[in-house]
């Protein structure tokens, strides 16, 4: 079974910035181990080894999902206020694993964010870049549509963009509605996000987007602080000197309980009350889609073409791309909706197999007599 201990040395910038905006004269070694451990665990992956998921997430969390989109010297810079994402976001990449839910697999190049972006039909659509795509080559790369996230251009640079987005079953549908404009290049072991075009996206929109330089802090707190604002934006940006040394032991399954939160008791009513907030979760999605589709039955959307039987032929300048007739908006409907089926079928497999992770390995704490049984007998009294 392969370990793994990602030890990371950074050269952050005190009080000096070179012209470029890079820090230059503090160097400070972090472990994406240590780092991450408190936030989720490390488990073992057939496909592609030590793996690390986040713990106590709400099941319509996503990768690149809770934070915003600034634009700078880098391109596309993905701004996160998960207490992971300085590592997550920018290292390394994600993967919907249909099992184990959102998995992130190490990695050791920087870059203001590893995602494929759709743009097209009035809607921006990024995921996650998978394992081992080459984004610098060949950029025509399958992803699942589940794993992207969609939202209409004019809400694109929100903060808490999540908010905003369309329901994750309603991807099978824009997929084809957006085009793949992923764009990334390197220039002197830099990283740059271009994507969607910056003046196309201002034209679209009416508007201009905000430039911010990119200042590196000291730490990944002092980013959480201090974040958008000013013209900067604010990143802990270690670079990577050793992937993979030696690990600690016990990777598979590591799991980080509160010793007075591991009672059986108490974790089997959180675990139901996780099983509950899922159900609601998913009862909340599956009437959002209902609506948006009854609304769109009502209100046909721009591009919906309805030909009754003994009307004339329309002309062909009406048939664009993109453009359907009742009977295509029908499926797409349908199309939707066994997404929503599959997506509530994953995310029941997903929870289960977390909650049977923890317990695993909260008894296997037990057999080896670890320190909070004393606190066990106390909880008794």
């Amino acid at each position: 079974m392969r370990r793994l201990a990602l030890v990371i040395g950074a050269t952050l910038a005190g009080s000096m910035l070179a012209a470029s905006g890079r820090a230059v004269n503090l160097d400070i070694s972090v472990s994406f181990y240590d780092s991450l451990a408190p936030y989720g665990e490390w488990i073992e992956n057939d496909r592609f080894g030590t793996v690390w998921t986040p713990r106590h997430i709400d099941s319509s969390w996503r990768p690149y999902t809770r934070g915003e989109w600034v634009y700078t010297d880098d391109g596309w810079t993905w701004a996160s206020d998960d207490d992971w994402g300085w590592a997550t976001d920018h290292y390394g990449r994600w993967f919907l694993d249909p099992v184990a839910g959102w998995i992130w697999v190490p990695g050791d190049e920087w870059a203001p964010a590893w995602v494929a972006w759709r743009y097209g039909d009035g809607y921006v659509g990024w995921a996650p870049l998978p394992p081992g795509a080459d984004v610098f080559g060949d950029v025509d790369i399958s992803i699942d549509p589940l794993a992207f996230c969609f939202v209409e251009q004019r809400r694109f640079l929100e903060p808490g963009i999540y908010r905003h987005l369309v329901p994750v079953a309603r991807n099978v549908t824009y997929i084809s509605l957006t085009t793949n404009v992923t764009h990334y290049r390197r220039v002197n072991e830099r990283v740059f996000n271009r994507g969607i075009d910056v003046h196309h996206f201002e034209r679209a929109t009416g508007h201009t987007v905000p430039r911010a330089r990119i200042r590196e802090v000291w730490s990944a707190a002092d980013a959480r602080r201090a974040r958008v604002g000013r013209g900067e934006v604010a990143f802990f940006h270690p670079s990577v000197v050793s992937s993979r040394p030696t690990a600690a032991p016990g990777v598979q399954g590591t799991w980080h309980p509160n010793p007075n939160a591991s009672h059986p008791e108490r974790i089997d009513r959180r675990q139901e009350h996780e099983r509950q907030q899922l159900e609601s979760t998913l009862v909340r999605e599956r009437r959002r889609l209902e609506q948006l589709q009854q609304h769109e039955i009502k209100h046909p959307p721009q591009g919906v073409v309805e030909r009754r039987e003994h009307e004339p032929q329309r002309p062909r300048a009406v048939a664009q791309p993109g453009w359907v007739n009742r009977k295509q908006l029908e499926d797409r409907h349908e199309a939707e909706r066994k997404a929503q089926a599959e997506i509530e079928r994953r995310q029941r497999e997903v929870l289960q197999q977390r909650q049977q992770r923890e317990q695993r390995s909260i008894q296997a704490q037990k057999e080896k007599g670890k320190p909070e049984d004393s606190s066990h007998k106390h909880d008794r009294h």
